[in-house]
């Protein structure tokens, strides 16, 4: 590569990772938003928030990487064009290939990302999405058992615990099963 395309190359990189990670940051964001429930209503961790909105973003990345790449582009070569750096060049007896060089090689770097996020990160995440999911869903004692409330998961089962502790015992627990009137616990 010259130096010419070198440039090129470094300015549109650079370029294309502010906007990728800006963009990203802003799905993962509205990811977060969407997923707040999990804290809020089911009980969990915010860890568990940023887990879960976390190994959602592959799919997104995806879709927004070629985007973030046509944006770059075309950023830079607007402001190659208005610093009149594209005429200098042209002047100076460069081909039009001097500028493409460099964005196709990017082009095709964005290409093996997505193919890299798509058949090999995405499936990883979204496994790991749905285990933390389903560990989300089965866990009871966030779901069921609050504290400092009386909740009854089923017909003659009441929980009641005082608190629970940052470690996850139970303080305080007590327990009714009525389920069985013969042996009422």
């Amino acid at each position: 590569m010259t130096i010419f395309s070198r440039y090129v190359f470094r300015q549109t990189l650079s370029a294309l990772l502010l906007v990728l990670l800006s963009l990203t940051g802003i799905v993962w964001i509205s990811l977060a938003l969407r997923e707040l429930n999990v804290v809020t209503s089911l009980g969990q961790s915010a860890l568990t928030l940023v887990t879960m909105t976390t190994l959602g973003l592959p799919n997104f990345v995806a879709v927004i990487t070629p985007f973030a790449l046509l944006i770059t582009v075309i950023h830079t070569l607007n402001r190659l064009n208005s610093d009149s750096e594209i005429i200098v060049l042209t002047a100076s007896g460069a081909t039009a290939w001097t500028i493409v060089k460099p964005l196709a090689t990017l082009a095709l770097i964005v290409v093996a990302f997505i193919s890299y996020v798509n058949h090999v990160a995405m499936p990883w995440s979204l496994r790991l999405l749905r285990e933390i999911v389903m560990d989300v869903r089965t866990d009871l004692l966030t779901q069921v058992i609050q504290p400092g409330r009386f909740s009854s998961p089923e017909r003659g089962l009441t929980f009641h615990i005082r608190e629970r502790s940052l470690d996850g015992t139970l303080q305080g627990l007590v327990m009714h099963d009525a389920r069985n009137s013969k042996e009422v616990q």
